[in-house]
């Protein structure tokens, strides 16, 4: 019972961190190299929708504002999205 428990409380645990930063639950898991993936890939998604202007000053200044942030929009909802479906069916297992 107390095995059940904790296998139960440490993917209670690493389903909340990935619902918090993409990957830091595959981190907890110990699944380093995925984690480390997913976290930079959500990371950097996350900072250039913070930035608005990027990373680089845009060549094409005239260039609308949902034009420039729905390639990364999608970016950050596909990791998002993915993260957490590998990290459920990790535990369903």
């Amino acid at each position: 019972i107390e095995v059940a428990r904790y296998i139960s409380r440490t993917d209670r645990f690493a389903y909340l961190f990935g619902v918090i930063c993409s990957g830091t639950g595959h981190l907890f898991k110990g699944l380093p190299l995925r984690g480390a993936a997913y976290s930079f890939l959500f990371l950097f998604a996350l900072i250039l929708i913070f930035f608005r202007g990027g990373l680089m000053r845009s060549p094409f200044a005239d260039v609308a504002w949902g034009v420039r942030i729905l390639p990364v929009a999608l970016l950050f909802g596909l990791v998002y999205v993915v993260s957490l479906r590998g990290l459920y069916k990790r535990q369903t297992r």
